[in-house]
């Protein structure tokens, strides 16, 4: 997660002891699904398309604990969001037949993806 989430934005804790438990949660949650779920060539292809469709309509997404305001930094962020996300999608199908590997990069990006559309609204 730390090579997407700085360009993707989205999910932000107020502090950084609840930064690292959500991060704790989501890595157990990563692995557990990982060992859990045996994705065959074509899970992989989806969920990974899934995650750069999202990337590419979504990020950066500007939250108030992380503000954005320059639109040059907006667009950096955008597409080194595409190109690390690109970049893991491809280790990935390297990666296919080497064990578990293969999968916990998927559901990384796939949960990372996720992240992106947990935005608070303000009533």
């Amino acid at each position: 997660m730390s090579l997407t989430k700085p360009f993707t934005g989205g999910y932000h804790e107020s502090s950084q002891i609840k930064c690292l438990v959500v991060t704790v949660i989501i890595s157990i949650i990563i692995i557990t699904l990982a060992l859990n779920n045996n994705l065959n060539i074509i899970s992989i292809i989806l969920l990974n398309l899934i995650n750069i469709f999202s990337i590419y309509h979504q990020a950066p997404i500007i939250n108030d604990n992380m503000p954005l305001t320059r639109n040059d930094l907006i667009i950096r962020n955008k597409i080194l969001a595409l190109l690390s996300s690109s970049i893991l999608f491809l280790i990935s199908l390297i990666l296919y037949n080497k064990g578990i590997y293969s999968s916990i990069i998927t559901w990384t990006l796939f949960i990372n993806s996720c992240l992106m559309f947990n935005k608070k609204h303000k009533v």
